[in-house]
């Protein structure tokens, strides 16, 4: 299997510069539970019932997702503490968040966002599956589209990775989540290892520890062979920003 970021498989070169603390400006004093929405520029409008703190670790994650742009055109998204009657009712089991991760090949931005209905068969076509990943190189402005077509959570694909401030982290463990996805655009430095219909397997983890990197929350991506292809489990810690893992287990 090819990773997505060159090399990370033996790890990722950490960095301590320019962590970013993320905003909450508006909304822990807006809160008004239930039904919260999630809308993004890929079709997304979701209204979803969540707890105080499940609110606050989503609206980081979009957050991360906008600070750090990812994907032509780059995923957007925005979170309210309101229900939007034209929205549908969300899944229970979600992956969304944002960020950078800087490897010794240069830096990716990625945005995640990625569900399905809760503890529903990861098999073809999943139940209330949907949702983008994207990633950008930086480094030649490289692009790689994903559209979301199955859904984990916790993840199942066997495995594990050591985390800065996790330990040992394998599938089934709470926090983590995968999604596959088909490629919809790839450009420059992905074109020929991920051409446009293959398939990507994504790996997140949720470490619960809030706030931005360095927070042990992970995140990777491997070529893999079809939907539901969960064929292992490894992520490698992101070096700003968020990933929120939700699942109603």
């Amino acid at each position: 299997m090819t990773p997505v970021f060159k090399h990370t498989v033996l790890g990722l070169v950490a960095t301590t510069a320019g962590a970013v603390v993320l905003s909450m400006s508006t909304i822990s004093a807006q809160i008004g539970l239930p039904g919260s929405n999630l809308a993004c520029n890929d079709g997304t409008n979701l209204n979803l019932d969540l707890d105080v703190a499940s609110l606050l670790g989503l609206s980081d994650a979009v957050s991360a997702i906008n600070f750090f742009p990812a994907g032509e055109p780059a995923l957007g998204c925005s979170v309210s503490p309101q229900a939007d009657p034209s929205g549908g009712n969300g899944p229970k089991d979600f992956a969304v968040g944002g960020g950078r991760i800087v490897t010794a090949q240069g830096t990716f931005n990625f945005a995640i966002n990625a569900r399905a209905t809760s503890d529903a068969p990861p098999m073809v076509p999943q139940q209330g599956v949907g949702g983008t990943v994207n990633i950008t190189f930086t480094g030649d402005n490289s692009h790689l589209d994903t559209k979301v077509d199955c859904f984990v959570s916790p993840a199942t694909g066997g495995g594990g990775v050591t985390l800065t401030a996790a330990g040992v982290v394998g599938s089934g463990t709470p926090g983590t989540a995968q999604a596959t996805a088909v490629v919809k655009k790839s450009t420059g430095s992905f074109a020929a290892l991920y051409p446009v219909g293959s398939e990507v397997r994504w790996d997140f983890f949720d470490s619960g520890v809030p706030g931005s990197a360095p927070n042990g929350d992970g995140f990777n991506g491997f070529a893999t062979t079809a939907p539901c292809a969960f064929n292992g489990y490894s992520t490698e810690p992101i070096t700003n920003g968020t990933v929120d893992v939700r699942n109603d287990d």
